[in-house]
C-alpha cells in the first residue's frame, strides 16, 4: 500500500471540508470556529486499495474528499455482495460510527487514486454538540442511508432478472393494475445489473405468460400472485446481510434521534405512570401555533426503558430537512410490556372477532388521552392540526383513538393495524385517512385494513388506502420511504 499520511495543524487550510454535505450547511458565521476545533488526518490511497475491513473498529469519521470507493460484504463463507460505489465528497460508513460494537459491516475499496480526511470520534462528538447544523447532517446522513440500504439491498438480494422485475414493477404499480413505467428501459437495466437486451427478453417472457402486458412505457398487471410469488424467496446469505446491515442503521439512527426528543413521564389521574419522549420545533415563535404528531408504536417496542418506541419513526422528525420543513411537536408514548394500546382478544382468531366491540378504553391508552389534553393545554397546539399515526399494535390503537374522538384529529396514519369495522360504520368523523399495509403480511392480516378503507369509503370519509405489494408485516419502512408520507400529513387540517 502505498500510502501517505498528513496531519492537520492550525495553519492548515482546511475550508475545502465545506465542500462535504456534512459540513456545508455549517452557517458562515460558525465556520472560523468549526475550522479552529475540527482535528483529521489526511490518507491518500492507490486505486484498488483497502480503506477499512469488515468488522474493523471505526475510531474516525471518514470522509472522501477525493476520487471513489466501493463498498462490499462478505458472509463466512466468502460470499460477496456489492454494496454502492461513493464518489468525493461524501462520508462513508459514517452512521455505524455510533453503534454499540463501532464495527463497520463493509469493506471499502478504492476504485481510483482517492484521498480521506480521518476526523477522530471524540472530535466529531465535540463538534456535534457545538455545531447543530453538522450534527443535523449527521442525522440526515443516517436517515438516507437507511432509506437507501433499505431499497438497494432488497433490490440486489433477488437472484434472477425475473424476481428484480417483479419486485420493480408491484413497487411502481402502486397497488394500480396499469401504470406508466417512469424510467427508461435502459435506466431499469443499469439499476439491475444487466443488459437492456436481457431485461427486454425477461418482460417479452411474462408478456408470453400473460403475466403482464406491455404497450411502450405503459404496464397492465394481469397475474399479480405469479409476480409476488418470484420475488418471495430472498437467497439466505444476502438476507442475513441485509438483516445485519439494515438493523445496524436502524440502531445507529435511533441513537441519533435519541439526542433530539426529551425523556418524560407522565402521571395519570389513576396513578399510572407513562413513560414517553418529546420533540419540539428547533425554534418556537410565541405569536405561532404549531402542529401535534402523536406517534403509537408497535408491541415489540413495549417496555420500560423509554427508548424502544424512538425505534421506528423517530428519524422522521428529527431530519433536519424536516425539521425545517414541518416544524412541529411529537410525541412517542411508550406502552408497558403486557399492555396494548387498544382492545384485542389476543387468544383469538385473526378476524373480526379479533376486535372487541365495545370494551372500554385500556388504562395505558387513557393515559395517553390524558397526557394529550394536557400537552394541548399547555403549548402553544393548533388545534386544526392534530395528527396521529401508529404501526401494528399503533396501527390498531390509532383506529381506536379515532372512533372514541372522532373530531380530535386532522389526520390519521394507521399502519398495518386493524378495527372493528362495526365501530368505523358508527362515527362521523372529519379525520383524513392514509392507511398502509403490506399485501403479503403474515401477522396482521391485510384484510384488516382493506376493510377499514371499504368501510370509510362507503361513508364518504376522507380516506386513502396504499396496499404495499409483496410486503410482509414491515410496511412501516417502505410507508415511512415515500417522498410525500410528510408532505401528505403536515396538509391536513380541520
Amino acid at each position: 500500500m502505498s500510502l501517505n499520511v498528513q496531519t492537520s495543524h492550525f495553519n492548515m487550510d482546511k475550508s475545502f471540508i465545506f465542500r462535504c454535505p456534512l459540513c456545508n450547511s455549517i452557517p458562515d458565521s460558525e465556520k472560523d470556529d468549526f475550522l479552529n476545533e475540527v482535528r483529521f488526518t489526511i490518507k491518500n490511497y492507490e486505486k484498488g486499495e483497502w480503506i477499512m475491513s469488515q468488522g474493523e473498529e471505526l475510531v474516525a469519521l471518514n470522509i472522501l474528499i477525493e476520487g471513489e470507493v466501493k463498498t462490499v460484504m462478505t458472509d463466512e463463507n466468502g460470499d460477496f455482495m456489492h454494496i454502492e460505489t461513493i464518489k468525493a465528497p461524501l462520508p462513508i460508513a459514517s452512521g455505524f460510527l455510533f453503534t454499540d460494537n463501532k464495527k463497520t459491516p463493509v469493506s471499502v475499496i478504492t476504485k481510483r487514486k482517492s484521498r480521506i480526511i480521518s476526523i477522530p470520534k471524540e472530535n466529531v462528538f465535540k463538534l456535534m454538540k457545538k455545531h447543530d447544523a453538522f450534527m443535523l447532517a449527521i442525522l440526515s446522513s443516517i436517515s438516507n442511508k437507511l432509506q437507501f440500504l433499505s431499497e438497494k439491498i432488497r433490490l440486489t438480494s433477488l437472484k434472477t432478472i425475473r424476481a428484480k422485475l417483479a419486485y420493480y414493477l408491484l413497487r411502481e404499480s402502486n397497488g394500480e393494475q396499469e401504470f406508466q413505467l417512469k424510467t427508461a428501459k435502459q435506466d431499469i437495466a443499469l439499476q439491475f445489473g444487466v443488459s437492456r437486451q436481457a431485461l427486454s427478453n425477461v418482460m417479452k417472457e411474462l408478456h408470453d405468460e400473460h403475466i403482464i402486458d406491455m404497450d411502450k412505457r405503459k404496464i397492465k398487471i394481469t397475474n399479480r400472485q405469479a409476480l409476488q410469488t418470484m420475488f418471495s424467496k430472498l437467497h439466505p446469505m444476502k438476507k442475513a446481510i441485509l438483516n445485519s446491515i439494515l438493523l445496524m442503521t436502524m440502531i445507529s439512527a435511533t441513537t441519533m434521534a435519541q439526542n433530539k426528543f426529551s425523556k418524560e413521564a407522565f402521571v395519570s389521574q389513576n396513578g399510572d405512570t407513562l413513560l414517553y419522549r418529546q420533540l419540539q420545533p428547533k425554534s418556537i415563535d410565541t405569536s405561532t401555533k404549531y402542529p401535534l404528531v402523536l406517534f403509537l408504536h408497535g408491541a415489540g417496542e413495549r417496555g420500560n426503558d423509554n427508548q424502544a418506541q424512538l425505534q421506528h419513526g423517530a428519524n422522521m422528525f428529527t431530519n433536519p430537512v424536516n425539521q425545517d420543513k414541518y416544524p412541529t411537536f411529537a410525541l412517542f408514548p411508550q406502552c408497558p410490556t403486557n399492555s396494548f394500546w387498544a382492545p384485542i382478544n389476543s387468544e383469538g382468531a385473526k378476524d373480526e372477532s379479533f376486535f372487541p366491540y365495545n370494551d372500554p378504553m385500556p388504562a395505558t391508552l387513557q393515559a395517553v388521552k390524558e397526557l394529550l389534553d394536557t400537552f394541548i393545554d399547555n403549548n402553544p397546539i393548533d388545534p386544526n392540526r392534530i395528527y396521529i399515526m401508529g404501526l401494528s399494535m399503533g396501527g390498531m390503537g390509532t383506529f381506536d383513538m379515532v372512533c372514541r374522538y372522532p373530531q380530535l384529529f386532522a389526520a390519521a396514519i394507521p399502519i398495518c393495524g386493524g378495527i372493528n369495522i362495526k365501530r368505523l360504520q358508527e362515527i362521523e368523523t372529519s379525520t383524513s385517512f392514509r392507511i398502509f399495509h403490506g399485501d403479503a403480511d403474515a401477522v396482521v392480516p391485510v384484510t384488516f385494513s382493506r376493510n377499514a378503507y371499504s368501510t370509510l369509503k362507503a361513508k364518504g370519509a376522507d380516506v386513502q388506502y396504499i396496499e404495499l405489494a409483496g410486503v410482509n408485516h414491515d410496511s412501516w419502512t417502505p410507508a415511512f420511504n415515500r417522498d410525500d408520507f410528510m408532505e401528505w400529513l403536515f396538509k391536513q387540517s380541520k
